[in-house]
């Protein structure tokens, strides 16, 4: 009896603590609000891209000094675009490797002299995209730097010397 009185207890103290009504979320319904201020060809969640044309690297710098924001965004712009480009070359790197069985490829000096090709490369051509907004003495400078994937492989196979490798750039 003790334990029938015990349980009816804890049963009516949990069912005096729940709400009187079953709870639910309602959906959102707010419509995603898009800033104008921000270019229509800057998206924040992509940092560089390449397609079939171009290799592109995009950034955002935010600073109070509009020449020294100009600058960063450049700069972070074109190291975006140097990934795309190293990811362009590992591919065909890996490909060679799993694929037409070139263990040479393999070697961490090939490796090594690869990615320093990439990050010595010289860019002159490149298409500069750059918009300015000041908000409240904030600058904030959107920079798209793009390449064109001829300019790009050019560029390549002059600082590459492996020819099967400068050959597999253009498949």
């Amino acid at each position: 009896m003790k334990l029938y009185v015990t349980a009816l207890f804890i049963l009516g103290f949990l069912f005096s603590c729940s709400p009187p009504e079953t709870l639910t979320t309602e959906p959102d319904t707010e419509e995603e609000v898009v800033d104008e201020s921000v270019p229509e060809w800057y998206n924040n969640t992509i940092t560089s891209e390449a397609d079939t044309v171009h290799f592109t690297g995009y950034a955002l710098a935010i600073a109070a000094d509009s020449a020294e924001t100009h600058q960063q965004s450049i700069e972070l712009a074109t190291e975006n675009l140097r990934f795309t480009i190293d990811k362009f070359v590992e591919n065909i790197r890996v490909s060679l490797v799993s694929d037409d069985g070139r263990a040479e490829y393999e070697s961490p000096g090939f490796i090594i002299d690869l990615r320093n090709s990439v990050r010595n490369l010289e860019f002159s051509d490149l298409d500069e995209t750059v918009e300015y907004v000041q908000e409240n003495n904030t600058h904030y400078v959107y920079s798209r730097i793009r390449l064109s994937r001829e300019d790009a492989v050019n560029l390549l196979r002059r600082s590459l010397t492996d020819e099967a490798f400068n050959e597999a750039l253009s498949r």
